[in-house]
């Protein structure tokens, strides 16, 4: 009810108040959320969310699930706050890295694609692969020769990706027009078979 009223500080307070009483029971959270997922309740889920930012366990969590809340609605705005306050707690946390790297280079800013990415190649995540992010960047920033670095770096899975092998060729031909294209021709010859 207070939600439709636009009282979102009344109904955060009660959030609040409900989740300090029943602090034993952690998995109550997970529940409510849930189900404001089920019901397709998501603006009253980010004030949830927004409230589990303060509590105890759930500090990283709600911040994540926020910053992906606003990064899959397209607000990069306010999904780089969230995944910031989660860097500005734990600077090599590989999703906030992963993300913020992703909004960088959405926006166009290579520079700063590069630093969360190198980050992330130090923090050696298996769940987020940062090559693509450097290949790309390091591309759009006119560096071919180390673009083709991380090309060659990068795992198989991920050489069989359309973009992925788009700019390792526009880089390799970047770097040297009269370049041999062997290694791409090897890769799409794979994909061939794999889609017949």
């Amino acid at each position: 009810m207070y939600y439709i009223l636009d009282e979102y500080e009344i109904i955060k307070e009660i959030f609040s108040d409900y989740f300090d009483k029943i602090k034993k029971n952690k998995n109550q959270a997970g529940f409510l959320l849930t189900e404001l997922a089920n019901r397709k309740r998501f603006e009253e889920r980010v004030i949830l969310l927004d409230v589990l930012t303060l509590k105890p366990a759930w500090e990283i969590k709600a911040l994540e699930e926020l910053g992906m809340y606003f990064f899959e609605s397209g607000n990069y705005g306010s999904a780089e706050t969230y995944f910031e306050k989660i860097l500005s707690t734990d600077s090599f946390h590989a999703k906030a890295l992963y993300y913020m790297a992703l909004i960088s280079l959405e926006q166009e800013r290579y520079a700063d694609t590069i630093l969360y990415a190198n980050n992330l190649v130090e923090e050696r995540s298996k769940e987020f692969s940062p090559y693509y992010l450097l290949v790309k960047a390091n591309f759009e920033l006119g560096k071919y020769r180390e673009s083709l670095k991380w090309a060659e770096k990068a795992p198989d899975y991920e050489k069989n990706e359309y973009e992925f092998i788009s700019t390792w060729k526009s880089a390799i031909l970047a770097n040297d027009i009269h370049s041999d294209l062997s290694v791409l021709k090897k890769i799409f010859s794979g994909l061939k078979t794999t889609v017949v």
